[in-house]
């Protein structure tokens, strides 16, 4: 996609990192069948959507939505090749069962906001950089992204402190 720009920016490209049926399906309280999960990703696919988070490897206790992902990842990986797919993880844990249900692409998130991340994946910072490490080492032929959530703002702490921010950035 290209255009004028936002704005002052110019943009001479953008690609639209689908995140629905991950984050679109984890709040949805009643059990989304998996067949229907894979209807809805076979529709974004054939939309021409380039990249897409398709689920994330969390406890299920945590997230009952995400019962089935690596079903979920197997059964897309199989009907459609690796393309852009990646999946959301929390911790070494969750990038092993992606990585052994064929992922090769690895979305791990940390919160800048101590509060957050205590909240979201049960670890202090220190932790949370600690399992990413041991992942990058563990999978050298992952694609890795860090996706830092609460950059700017915290639903617990309230406004995300610009030192903190930079900090985690240049981590």
């Amino acid at each position: 996609m290209t255009g004028k720009g936002i704005g002052t920016l110019p943009i001479e490209s953008a690609t639209i990192h689908e995140v629905a049926p991950r984050d679109g399906f984890q709040m949805i309280k009643e059990r989304i069948p998996t067949e229907t999960k894979l209807r809805v990703i076979e529709k974004l696919v054939e939309s021409g959507l380039s990249t897409m988070q398709l689920t994330s490897f969390v406890n299920p206790r945590a997230v009952p939505q995400m019962f089935d992902s690596a079903e979920v990842v197997r059964s897309v990986l199989d009907r459609f090749g690796p393309r852009r797919f990646s999946v959301l993880v929390p911790n070494h844990r969750g990038a092993t069962l992606a990585y052994e249900a064929g992922m090769r692409r690895i979305d791990y998130v940390i919160s800048v906001s101590e509060a957050h991340n205590r909240a979201n994946v049960g670890m202090d910072h220190e932790r949370s950089w600690s399992q990413l490490e041991r992942s990058l080492a563990a999978y050298p032929d992952v694609h890795f992204r860090l996706d830092l959530a609460t950059l700017f703002s915290c639903p617990f702490a309230g406004r995300t402190s610009v030192p903190d921010a930079v900090a985690a950035v240049e981590r």
